[in-house]
C-alpha cells in the first residue's frame, strides 16, 4: 500500500499471527526492510522503523568467446542463497533475504549496471538465448559503493531440437516445450 504521510507514518493490518518485516519501496532509493518482529493476532505493534538507504552499484560487463561483448544478455540480481528450483520459486514474495531484485540488459558493448541495490550478499544470473547460462555467487553490495565485477565469459550454449508427437505418433502443434 502507498502511505502518503509527511510524517512517514505507515499503518499495515497483518494477515495473521508470524514473524515479519517491513518493506520500503520509494523513488531514487533501494528498496529498504525493517528489522524482524513478532505480530500477535490482537496485539498492535509499535514503534517499526524502516531506514531508507540509497543502496549500492553493481555493474560488469558480458563477453562470449574470445572477449567479444554480449549485447542483450539479461542480468538478474538474486539473494545469495536463491535457486531457481521449484521450492524456492513456490516461496514467491515471501523468499528469505533482504537482497533487492533488479534486473537489465547489456549494452552494445556488454556493459551492464544495477543502481540502488539494498545493501547485502548477492548472486548474479546471466542468460542470453545463444549462450549457456552463468551465475556469479558471493557478491557483497555495500552502502554508496560501485562493485564492479570482473567480466564474466558465458560459454556457447548447445541446441537441441526435437519433435513433440500426439499419443498417435504424428506431430503436434501448439506445446509448450521446456528444458
Amino acid at each position: 500500500a502507498k502511505f502518503d504521510n509527511p510524517e512517514g507514518r505507515f499503518e499495515i493490518v497483518v494477515p495473521s499471527a508470524g514473524q515479519y518485516m517491513v518493506e520500503a519501496i520509494a523513488p531514487g532509493f533501494a528498496d529498504t526492510y525493517s528489522e524482524p518482529f513478532e505480530a500477535t493476532m490482537g496485539a498492535d505493534v509499535s514503534g517499526i522503523a524502516v531506514r531508507m538507504t540509497q543502496g549500492g552499484t553493481l555493474s560488469g560487463r558480458v563477453v562470449g568467446a574470445g572477449g567479444v561483448p554480449v549485447e542483450g544478455a539479461v542480468v538478474e540480481t538474486h539473494d545469495k542463497e536463491w535457486s531457481d528450483d521449484p521450492f524456492w520459486q513456490s516461496l514467491g514474495a515471501a523468499a528469505p533475504g533482504n537482497a533487492s531484485e533488479s534486473t537489465t540488459r547489456t549494452d552494445q558493448d556488454g556493459n551492464f549496471r544495477l543502481e540502488s541495490l539494498t545493501p547485502a550478499q548477492y548472486q548474479v544470473v546471466i542468460r542470453h538465448r545463444d549462450y549457456a547460462q552463468e551465475t556469479v555467487k558471493d557478491l557483497v553490495v555495500t552502502e554508496g559503493q560501485d562493485l564492479r565485477i570482473q567480466d564474466v565469459n558465458l560459454p556457447r550454449g548447445a541446441v537441441i531440437s526435437g519433435m513433440v508427437l500426439g499419443p498417435s505418433g504424428r506431430p503436434m502443434a501448439g506445446a509448450i516445450v521446456k528444458l
